[in-house]
């Protein structure tokens, strides 16, 4: 609608009611035209061409699998088209029906067979990242990264099955938290994202990744470690607890003979073994 500016009468008619208003601890009239009122208005309009709901859509769409349904994910208009048209606009439409549920979105997408597969391939020519046959390999955030090395350095006996499910979630969220401060030292991933140096540096040098993940003490990954006698069983339990996966065997050779060699330091043995497997590519990258 066309607009004019207040007279001076009006602006300090206006002035005095804001501030009798603001005596009276009561809020400010709703203003005769606003812009964030109408933007709402026209994004939430139910219609098939939903821009709106289709950018929510690609942006969770693209947090999780590393490649939006439209990309780049900020040029979403009819000459960029999405690679996977029907399932964008059905999501879209899914999404207005049940109100924006962002959370019921992102629950179905990480419940889907695209999210489960990995990023292994076993062919000749790896299949185009638009289609979704493979994961991305993509880099874990600072924060995901921050809270993975505090967890995979913890002893895993703290984490023992219970039925005390409260109680281990408060756990978790207490790392989780822990782990804020070290993760604003990490380097934000970005597309084609590499570890630069400063990363290296702080996983290299750095004295806090020594008493934050490396200490010895009881709680810690180190700490169980350096009393378990049985080489093999030592291995496996560093890779399950860093990696949540047994190791092949041969990992297990390599570390056993990187153990036999330096019996004598068998704690720094230790420090030395998690920090090779808190610092390797497989724990860096989602894959």
């Amino acid at each position: 609608p066309a607009s004019k500016d207040p007279t001076g009468e009006e602006q300090k008619a206006e002035k005095a009611k804001l501030e009798e208003l603001k005596k009276k601890k009561q809020p400010p009239p709703a203003p005769a035209f606003s812009r964030r009122a109408q933007l709402v208005e026209v994004a939430l309009q139910a219609k098939e061409d939903n821009y709106f709901a289709r950018a929510i859509v690609n942006k969770i769409w693209h947090r999780l699998f590393g490649v939006g349904l439209v990309v780049p994910i900020d040029q979403m208009h009819p000459e960029n088209p999405p690679s996977h048209p029907q399932l964008i606009a059905w999501l879209a439409r899914d999404l207005v029906s049940h109100k924006y549920d962002l959370k019921r979105l992102m629950r179905g997408l990480q419940m889907s067979q695209a999210y489960a597969r990995s990023s292994r391939h076993d062919g000749e020519q790896r299949p185009d990242a638009r289609l979704f046959a493979t994961a991305a390999l993509r880099p874990l955030s600072r924060y995901q990264y921050a809270t993975t090395l505090r967890m995979g350095s913890m002893n895993p006996d703290r984490f023992v099955a219970s039925d005390k499910i409260e109680e281990l979630q408060k756990q978790i969220e207490s790392q989780e938290n822990a782990a804020r401060g070290f993760a604003s030292q990490i380097e934000q991933p970005y597309d084609g994202f590499q570890i630069g140096v400063t990363e290296a540096l702080l996983m290299n040098n750095a004295e806090q990744v020594e008493k934050e993940f490396l200490s010895d003490s009881g709680d810690s990954l180190v700490g169980k470690l350096k009393a378990i006698e049985d080489s093999r069983e030592l291995v496996e339990v560093a890779v399950w607890t860093v990696l949540n996966r047994p190791p092949d065997e041969q990992e297990i050779k390599s570390f056993e003979a990187y153990l036999a060699r330096r019996v004598d330091r068998k704690l720094d043995s230790c420090r030395q073994l998690v920090w090779a497997l808190l610092t390797s590519s497989e724990c860096r990258f989602n894959y």
